[in-house]
């Protein structure tokens, strides 16, 4: 399950413009995370990764800091898909990175590990209230 397919990815212009209008936020430095839940689609998970020119000037910086978070993605989906698959919805996100200087591996993985409880969090809340209003 340590994989990150191409139905995986976040593309399509229409779902970001979707994400950024409707979408719930948190910070947990040096990430943004921006998610939305939507109706089943052939995907648990639909995720992409921003790291800005803004931030990071060369591009082997961003590509690296792009290839953790991946790597760190694939190895830590579980704490979120299990929850999706319950519900039948499917999960945008975008995680944004804002930190000016590449981070070592282990700080990257102790915040992408907050970023992903927190992101269970809201969203087994909002999930479950969702499910309740449709018990009602």
């Amino acid at each position: 399950m340590q994989t990150f397919d191409k139905k995986e990815h976040l593309c399509s212009h229409i779902q970001i413009q979707e994400l950024m209008k409707n979408g719930h936020a948190f910070n947990v430095f040096p990430f943004r995370c921006v998610w939305l839940e939507i109706p089943k689609t052939d995907s648990f998970i639909q995720i992409a990764i921003a790291v800005p020119k803004k931030k990071l000037k060369f591009a082997h910086q961003r590509n690296l800091v792009r290839r953790r978070i991946r790597s760190l993605y694939r190895l830590n989906k579980e704490l979120i898909i299990n929850d999706i698959d319950q519900y039948h919805q499917t999960l945008l996100c975008l995680i944004v990175y804002n930190d000016s200087q590449v981070l070592s591996y282990e700080t990257l993985q102790e915040k992408i590990f907050i970023v992903f409880e927190r992101l269970h969090k809201q969203l087994f809340v909002n999930l479950s209230v969702k499910n309740d209003k449709k018990d009602e």
